[in-house]
């Protein structure tokens, strides 16, 4: 075979060979990720890392954490005090020393005494008779209500104390007259004083214990400062 006829079928085997190459399909590339087995995330210069979400906490301040304790051991809470009397001159008192007072009063019923009486006659006539027949088996101070929720009753007395009250009764049951004890009450409102100080620190205790009607032992309790606490006087 000559050179030439050589050269010329090479060349035809060479370009079967570069069709054939060149039909083939290339397997698919799968793209790299941070995820891929044995492989380390590259990053470039000056690139910069993606912040990790964490949960958020809010937390408060010293300052304001401080501001809120001071407040909250501000307020002072003064009573039982005997009348309004006193806790008006309990307010004028702290009027240096505090930003705000106010006083505060809830009704009371309280116990005084024990009545011992014969009990309501049903007509003021009865009752008139049986006040007469008690005065003539010699019982003194004794007296006819003429009105209210004893109406037609005869009192026979008012004490302080119950042991009294039963010797009364047990006397006039030996005349012949059969008669009961009562308690008695009084209405009264019992008064306090709230106040927002302007030093939390401050001692209340020699201020309030020198105001006159303002009992030495009287209860000061601290208290949180409510809002109803404002800067006022009554």
């Amino acid at each position: 075979m000559s050179m030439r006829n050589l050269f010329l079928l090479l060349l035809v085997a060479n370009l079967a060979l570069a069709s054939w190459l060149g039909l083939r399909t290339p397997p698919p590339q799968l793209p790299l990720t941070g995820n891929s087995p044995g492989l380390v995330p590259i990053r470039l210069v000056g690139e910069r890392a993606e912040p990790v979400s964490t949960p958020s906490t809010v937390v408060a301040s010293p300052l304001t954490s401080g501001r809120a304790l001071v407040a909250a051991s501000a307020c002072r809470r003064i009573g039982v005090l005997p009348d309004r009397a006193a806790a008006l001159k309990l307010v004028a008192a702290l009027d240096k020393v505090a930003s705000a007072t106010r006083i505060e009063a809830d009704p009371e019923r309280e116990r005084v005494g024990f009545w011992v009486l014969i009990p309501p006659r049903s007509t003021r006539e009865s009752a008139e008779r049986t006040l007469q027949q008690v005065r003539q088996s010699g019982i003194q101070d004794v007296w006819l209500f003429r009105s209210g929720e004893l109406e037609n009753a005869i009192s026979l007395g008012l004490y302080a104390r119950m042991e009294n009250a039963e010797k009364r009764r047990d006397a006039i049951a030996n005349r012949g007259f059969r008669a009961e004890i009562r308690p008695r009450y009084s209405d009264r409102e019992r008064q306090w004083v709230r106040v927002r100080l302007n030093d939390p620190d401050f001692d209340l205790r020699p201020l309030a214990s020198g105001v006159d009607g303002v009992p030495g032992n009287v209860a000061i309790s601290t208290e949180a400062c409510a809002d109803d606490l404002v800067a006022s006087r009554p």
